[in-house]
Parts: C-alpha cells; structure tokens; sequence
C-alpha cells in the first residue's frame, strides 16, 4: 500500500538515513515506519537505541509487528492514518 501511487502519502521504501536503513520513510513527516519480524524479539535494546538516535534526527518512527501486518492489516492501516495524522500536527505546530 505505501509504494501505491493512489497512496496520498509517498513513502520511499529501504531509506538510508545515517548508519541506519528505514524500512519505509515519508520525509514531509519526517516519519519512519519500521516492520518488525521475528529477529527484533531478540533486540529490543539495539531497536530502543536506534529509534532514539533517529528520533534525535527529528524522525518519528512507528513500529508494527509483521504478524500484525500480514494477519490484521486493516487496523495496522488504521493505526498508521492516526499516526500521519498526528504527525502532520505536530510538525504544523512546530513551524
């Protein structure tokens, strides 16, 4: 859905951003999207230090469970529309 281009919102998939590559990231936003699989039960603290470091950057990042992405996917769609939606806020709050 992000790579679609009737998505209103142009996410680039796979972006470097310093040591680190984004799974999905929308740069108006300044949002990541990061999809976990299974290896991330085994890193939490390396994903933590990660997304602060990212976070420093300016960049928000969102987190979802692969499982929930194959399995529950409308309410994935629905938590990221309330996730860009609160973000175009916060970003027009701060300008």
């Amino acid at each position: 859905l992000l790579r679609e281009k009737t998505f209103d919102y142009r996410f680039l998939r796979q972006k470097p951003i310093g040591h680190y590559i984004l799974d999905f990231y929308y740069s108006r936003l300044m949002l990541g999207i990061e999809i976990d699989g299974d290896t991330h039960v085994e890193q939490k603290e390396y994903d933590l230090k990660r997304t602060l470091i990212l976070n420093n950057f300016g960049i928000k990042i969102v987190r979802y469970k692969n499982s929930d992405v194959m399995q529950n996917f409308q309410g994935v769609y629905d938590n990221l529309m309330l996730e860009i939606k609160k973000r175009e806020r916060e970003i027009t709050s701060n300008n």
